[in-house]
């Protein structure tokens, strides 16, 4: 645009009275008219920032309030619920606590520093049998997985197939979580853990029918968990952490070797439902190739109610105690 054009649309903005004020500071003021002389919008270039004397400012849905390098953190509202946080990576429009509406989410959240599991007022319920235990722990070491928290489901190795399983109690929370294809009702799903031993064990971690307790594992490691979607290994393939899903059958592995379980190394596992047909497994908040179709024929769980669990087993012999250590567990799906 030619500077006679820019010219006379300045002119043209000023005939109703608005007066455009530049400062002697590095300022440039706007003032309409019809705001008198305490309402104005201040483009302050010695402070380096934008005014607002007197006047809102609107953002309409979907707009988003972007800080950092464009990446970094944003507030949204997306004429439903409040989102505040990353604007990029897996937990990215994922309701926050600024949420004004507490229907339009549900969230659980567990970093482990109080309750017990197994008790009165605890949403957890424990499942073992004889040399299996379950048990709280406050103090950080090499060997668990983060401040503050945590808590630890074991074995001591001494007989085979012994287990431990921990899973939100239904009588407290029904099985609240549901992929259901076309919903709409994104779910995000994220834990830290660390195991103890990977040798003749096997481990299941996600999201799991309400009503399973014990995890039947032969010497493959087969497993009989009746609905879920979850992360797990086999005893032929120890450190090899493989994603599944299932429903009233034995699983369907949807990707194999997806990342590496070691002893004494901490590992974030986590999952994102876009609320339309799409499940994508996350090791390490990096997202899986492999990925889950709601809808398609197969053995996927579409809108059953399942529930966040854990489960550690020992193999067909006696080996090695095992622990598995839990940090902090997220879930959270729109309503």
């Amino acid at each position: 645009m030619s500077s006679s054009n820019i010219l006379r649309l300045l002119v043209d903005a000023l005939r109703g009275g608005e007066t455009i004020d530049m400062g002697s500071s590095d300022t440039l003021k706007l003032n309409p008219k019809s705001w008198g002389t305490s309402k104005y919008v201040k483009l302050d270039a010695g402070n380096d920032r934008i005014q607002f004397e007197g006047v809102d400012q609107l953002f309409g849905d979907d707009d988003k309030l972007i800080f950092g390098d464009g990446s970094d953190v944003q507030l949204q509202w997306d004429g439903t619920r409040l989102t505040a946080g990353p604007a990029s990576g897996f937990w990215a429009g994922c309701p926050s606590g600024l949420n004004p509406d507490p229907t339009s989410h549900f969230e659980i959240f567990d970093d482990f520093t109080e309750l017990g599991v197994g008790g009165t007022t605890s949403p957890w319920t424990a499942g073992t049998n004889t040399n299996g235990a379950i048990a709280l722990g406050l103090a950080e070491t090499s060997n668990t997985p983060g401040r503050g928290g945590y808590v630890t489901l074991s074995t001591d190795g001494s007989l085979q197939y012994d287990f431990a399983t921990m899973k939100m109690t239904s009588a407290a929370t029904g099985a609240p979580f549901y992929i259901v294809e076309d919903s709409g009702k994104k779910l995000w799903y994220e834990t830290k853990i660390m195991v103890s031993s990977v040798t003749d064990k096997f481990y299941m971690i996600g999201l799991g029918d309400a009503a399973a307790d014990d995890v039947t594992v032969d010497a493959t490691g087969a497993e009989a968990i009746q609905d879920g979607f979850y992360f797990r290994t086999m005893l032929a393939t120890e450190t090899q952490i493989d994603t599944e899903t299932n429903q009233n059958t034995p699983g369907t592995e949807i990707g194999g070797n997806t990342g590496t379980l070691a002893a004494n190394t901490a590992i974030t596992l986590g999952m994102y439902f876009d609320g339309v047909t799409t499940l994508t497994f996350y090791i390490n908040r990096v997202a899986q190739a492999d990925v889950v179709t709601i809808g398609d024929d197969g053995n996927i769980p579409n809108d059953v109610g399942l529930t966040p669990f854990f489960h550690v087993k020992d193999g067909v012999g006696a080996g090695s105690a095992s622990a598995l250590h839990i940090d902090y567990i997220k879930c959270v799906q729109l309503l």
